[in-house]
C-alpha cells in the first residue's frame, strides 16, 4: 500500500514537470507557444491531478474499510468523519487553487483589455492558469513572487549588460512562470523547501 500511495503522489508532479519542460524548451527555442498545444498540456495536467484526487479518496476509503475501527467512520455510519476529511485534505486545496488561478487569469485578461501597452502575449493567461494549478496552494504564492523577482533581475541584467531600455520591448511572463513552477515542483520533494515555507509562514495557510 505504501508504494501505491507514493506512486499516486509522485506521478502527477512528474508528468507536470515533463510537460512544463517541453513548454519551456519550446518557448526558449521559438519565442512563443502554440495555443492548441498549450491547451492540450493544460487539459492533461488537470485530468491527471483530478485522477490523483479520486485515487487518494479511494485509498483513504479502502484503508478505513479494512480497519476494524475505521469501518465505523465511513459514510452511512452516522458520522461525517470521511466527508470532512475528504473536503479538508483533498477538495478544499483544489478548490482554493482553481479559484486563485481564475483570479490571476481574470487579472491578466483585465490588464490586457484595459491597458493600452501590451503587457501579455495571447497565451499568457493560459500559462498563468496552468502553472498556478500545477504548483497548487500555497506554492502559488511562491510562484507569483518568484516570477516577479526573476523578471526584475532579468530586466536589470538587460539594462546593465546590454544597455537596453526597459520600454524597448515587451517582456513575456511565460518563461519566468514556467521556470519558477519547475523549480517549485522539483524543490517540493525536499524537506528544506517546506522548512522555508514554514519560516516565512506559508504553511499556516494550508
Amino acid at each position: 500500500m505504501v508504494w501505491i500511495n507514493q506512486m499516486v503522489l509522485r506521478l502527477p508532479p512528474i508528468l507536470a514537470v515533463i510537460l512544463l519542460l517541453i513548454l519551456f524548451r519550446q518557448i526558449i527555442l521559438t519565442g512563443s507557444l502554440k495555443m492548441a498545444f498549450l491547451k492540450k498540456v493544460t487539459i492533461t495536467v488537470i485530468a491527471v491531478y483530478i485522477l490523483q484526487l479520486l485515487a487518494r479518496v479511494f485509498i483513504f476509503y479502502w484503508q478505513l474499510k479494512k480497519s476494524a475501527l475505521g469501518i465505523y467512520l465511513l459514510p452511512g455510519k452516522g458520522t461525517s468523519f470521511f466527508v470532512n476529511n475528504v473536503w479538508a485534505d483533498y477538495l478544499l486545496p483544489l478548490v482554493v487553487t482553481v479559484a486563485m488561478a481564475l483570479v490571476f487569469v481574470i487579472l491578466v485578461l483585465l490588464i490586457a483589455r484595459f491597458v493600452h501597452r501590451p503587457f501579455f502575449e495571447k497565451t499568457d493567461w493560459l500559462i498563468v492558469f496552468l502553472t498556478v494549478f500545477a504548483v497548487g496552494f500555497p506554492n502559488l504564492i511562491v510562484l507569483i513572487f518568484g516570477c516577479l523577482i526573476l523578471m526584475i533581475i532579468f530586466q536589470i541584467f538587460q539594462v546593465m549588460v546590454f544597455k537596453k531600455k526597459i520600454a524597448d520591448e515587451r517582456l513575456s511572463v511565460a518563461p519566468f512562470l514556467i521556470f519558477t513552477s519547475l523549480v517549485i515542483l522539483l524543490l517540493q520533494n525536499f524537506s528544506f523547501y517546506f522548512n522555508l515555507l514554514n519560516l516565512i509562514g506559508l504553511t499556516r495557510l494550508i
